[in-house]
């Protein structure tokens, strides 16, 4: 199946819904960047954290790209990550979190 995958603010995605109108939409999404570097040896950063989501019970979509990687959480669960994934970054020693 040939699919494409658009992660963008709400307000720009109805300024272009209209050149899109089989898209399929999941709206309140937040996500939980991680602003760090993290060199491609180290093992397990992500498990770690998904871990930590998992025992509070959330669910996520990790994103991953060259330069940084994010989970997307439901908005009604957002702080209950947040606070799962600064614990988990306490420790892993990690203190960049970015919010969105």
């Amino acid at each position: 199946k040939q699919e494409i995958t658009l992660m963008i603010a709400e307000d720009v995605w109805h300024q272009v819904a209209s050149h899109f109108p089989d898209a399929q939409v999941r709206g309140n999404w937040r996500m939980i960047r991680f602003d760090t570097f993290l060199d491609f040896t180290v093992v397990g950063f992500i498990a770690e954290i998904s871990r930590a989501l998992a025992i509070a019970d959330i669910s996520i979509l990790s994103v991953s790209t060259y330069s940084t990687d994010a989970v997307l959480v439901q908005d009604s669960q957002f702080a209950a990550a947040v606070t799962a994934v600064k614990q988990a970054l306490m420790t892993l020693q990690y203190t960049h979190l970015s919010q969105h």
